[in-house]
């Protein structure tokens, strides 16, 4: 049994592509496509090949196996099951954390390279707030006090980020921003 249909299916939306932007990446017709992510039809080995070069991923694995998403973006397994599982409160589950207060067993987990021991807690943001958008996800650290950097914290059930934390039992310290595009970066 091949994977290929499948797995070209996979790769095509993990990489955010329409099926015919995918096409033209390969000189295929949209409709070849669907048949080959429909499993009615079989690409050429030359396309194969094509698709494996193109997106880093053996023709073996891409024939064979149900490929990852790791494999798609070339994560390293091995490094990935070196592990850290902070919870990671939802824009869904906000109000409860701001009924409950910071309890980790309550909430969901992200799991973040071990790397990152000192993250504590990922918050998904439910509008823009400074320089952050709607969408991206804050990993924190633990608050300290005497830091001069800006600290997250919950204030009448919302998320507000600043230097002078109201009055409220959570704060932390942002240091990573995951976004909505899958872009990670530091904040200073």
């Amino acid at each position: 049994m091949s994977f290929l249909g499948k797995n070209i299916r996979k790769i095509r939306i993990a990489k955010k592509l329409s099926q015919t932007d995918f096409a033209l990446l390969f000189d295929l017709k949209r409709t070849a496509l669907g048949a080959y992510e429909e499993g009615r039809a079989e690409p050429k080995i030359s396309t194969v090949i094509k698709i494996s070069e193109y997106f880093k991923i053996s023709t073996d694995i891409l024939i064979k196996n149900e490929i990852t998403v790791n494999q798609i973006f070339g994560f390293n397994e091995k490094l990935l099951n070196l592990k850290n599982e902070i919870p990671f409160i939802s824009v869904s589950n906000l109000e409860r954390f701001a009924e409950q207060g910071f309890s980790p067993e309550n909430f969901e987990k992200i799991i973040i390279p071990s790397k990152f021991k000192r993250m504590k807690i990922a918050f998904e943001l439910p509008e823009d707030i400074e320089n952050y958008k709607k969408g991206d996800i804050i990993i924190c650290s633990e608050f300290k006090k005497n830091s001069n950097k800006k600290k997250l914290f919950i204030h009448n059930g919302k998320i507000q980020i600043s230097e002078y934390p109201e009055k409220s039992t959570d704060v932390f310290i942002p240091e990573f921003v995951i976004t909505a595009d899958l872009q990670a970066y530091g904040v200073s």
